[in-house]
C-alpha cells in the first residue's frame, strides 16, 4: 500500500439515543433517564406511547400494572359490607355481596369514543370457608362508563394460590375502571399479585406476565419506572398463532430478550 493510501477498517455505526441522559459515579451501574414520554413499536408493531423516566425496549411487550400496590390490600382496596383487610387477607363476614374493591382512574385516551380495554389478574386462594354456590364468590370488573362484567368462581377456588382473570371493555372515554372480589359467605381470602392491564388494540389480550408495584426497589424492573416491565413473549406464555403477521420476523423472533432493540 503505498504512502498517502487510505485503509478500510471497518465499519463504525453509532446509534444516537435520543432524551436520554446516562449518569454513574464510577463506583455503581450508569443509569438512564428521560424526561418525557416516548412512541415505540410493541411486540405486535403497535405504536403506544410510554410514561416519562421509562427505557423503552421496541419489538418486546410492554406490561403496565395500573394498581397502586399489587401486594398489599390496604393500599389498593376498600373493603364494604362486611369485607375487612389486613396486608393480603380479606375476611368476609358472610354479609351477601360482601366487597372489596380498587378504583383506578383511567385517563382520556382523546378519541372521544371509548372502546378501551382492560385485563384484570389476581392469585386467589381459600384461607376458611366455603362458598355456598358457585355464584357466592364472584370476580368483578366495573366503573364508570364501563361494561360490568363478572366471573363466578366458587366452584373454581381451592387452598391451593391459582390464578383468575377477567376482562372488559369501556363503552366511553374517561372511565374509572374498578376491580372487586365479592363473597356472600364467611371466610377468609388470600388476595395478591393483583394487577390492572390496559391492552386495547393487541390482537391478542390474554393476561400478561405478573409486574409488582409498590414492593421493589429502583430500578424497577429495569424499565425506570415502577409497575412497568418488558417480556420478550406475547401474552404471559409463548405460543404460536395461525393467521397473524408480526413485524421483522415469526413468533420466534420475540423468544429472547437479547434480540430487542432498546431505544
Amino acid at each position: 500500500m503505498g504512502a498517502g493510501a487510505i485503509r478500510a477498517i471497518g465499519d463504525f455505526l453509532l446509534r444516537l439515543i435520543r432524551g436520554t441522559t446516562a449518569t454513574g459515579d464510577g463506583d455503581t451501574d450508569p443509569t438512564v433517564t428521560r424526561a418525557t414520554t416516548k412512541v415505540i413499536q410493541d411486540h405486535e408493531g403497535k405504536l403506544i406511547t410510554i410514561d416519562s423516566g421509562e427505557i423503552a425496549q421496541n419489538g418486546a411487550r410492554r406490561v403496565k400494572n395500573l394498581m397502586d400496590d399489587s401486594d398489599d390490600l390496604e393500599n389498593t382496596f376498600t373493603g364494604e359490607l362486611g369485607c375487612t383487610l389486613s396486608g393480603s387477607v380479606a375476611t368476609f363476614d358472610g354479609t351477601a355481596n360482601g366487597d372489596c374493591f380498587a378504583s383506578h382512574s383511567v385517563v382520556d385516551d382523546g378519541s372521544g369514543d371509548g372502546g378501551r380495554t382492560f385485563v384484570y389478574t389476581c392469585t386467589l386462594q381459600l384461607l376458611t370457608g366455603t362458598p355456598s354456590s358457585n355464584a357466592a364468590l364472584q370476580i368483578w370488573l366495573k366503573g364508570s362508563a364501563i361494561n360490568d362484567t363478572s366471573i363466578d368462581i366458587g366452584h373454581s377456588i381451592s387452598t391451593t394460590a391459582q390464578r383468575f382473570s377477567i376482562t372488559t371493555t369501556s363503552d366511553a372515554a374517561g372511565t374509572t375502571v374498578q376491580p372487586s372480589i365479592r363473597w356472600d359467605d364467611a371466610g377468609t381470602l388470600d388476595i395478591s399479585e393483583f394487577q390492572l392491564e390496559e391492552v386495547t388494540g393487541q390482537f391478542r389480550q390474554f393476561p400478561s406476565e405478573f409486574v409488582s408495584v409498590g414492593v421493589l426497589s429502583d430500578p424497577w424492573h429495569g424499565a425506570g419506572v415502577d409497575g412497568v416491565k418488558y417480556f420478550s413473549t406475547h401474552n404471559g406464555q409463548t405460543e404460536s398463532v395461525i393467521g397473524a403477521t408480526f413485524p421483522g420476523e415469526a413468533d420466534d423472533k420475540w423468544e429472547t430478550l437479547t434480540q430487542l432493540q432498546v431505544v
